[in-house]
């Protein structure tokens, strides 16, 4: 909000002939953890006058359209069959051993599962020539 306010009082320094006391000459703009609202042109004629203070791990200041994109990619293609295959395993043994009357359904059920973990559509995680995981 600050910033556009700031940009909003440059306009107006700029277009206002009659601004003799110069009230918004001087305005600067520090942000700390502010989302980022501007696009790249917007952004060139600002870093005069705005200033954005960024943590560490603050995910906030590094939301973009396309930052969300490439997570939704990287969780669509995430490759969680070995982990799940290992989750039900895990979970049947402890409730085969808490409920011992249950083990041939428990059987069956971990069978199912894992057949169906099989089938999943998402494709095996590859290695590219650089060495990276898609």
């Amino acid at each position: 909000v600050a910033s556009i306010a700031a940009m909003e009082f440059k306009k107006y320094e700029q277009t206002d002939n009659n601004n003799k006391n110069g009230l918004f000459k001087d305005i600067s703009v520090i942000g700390f953890g502010c989302p980022p609202i501007l696009s790249k042109e917007l952004l060139q004629p600002t870093q005069a006058y705005i200033t954005t203070v960024v943590a560490d791990f603050d995910v906030v200041p590094r939301l973009s359209a396309a930052s969300i994109t490439n997570v939704v990619l990287d969780a669509m293609s995430f490759d969680y069959r070995d982990r799940l295959e290992y989750d039900i395993g895990f979970m049947a043994s402890v409730l085969r051993e808490k409920f011992p009357f249950l083990s041939t359904v428990l059987d069956g059920l971990e069978s199912m599962l894992l057949k169906f973990v099989a089938q999943s559509p998402i494709p095996k995680a590859t290695t590219n020539n650089a060495g990276a995981t898609t």
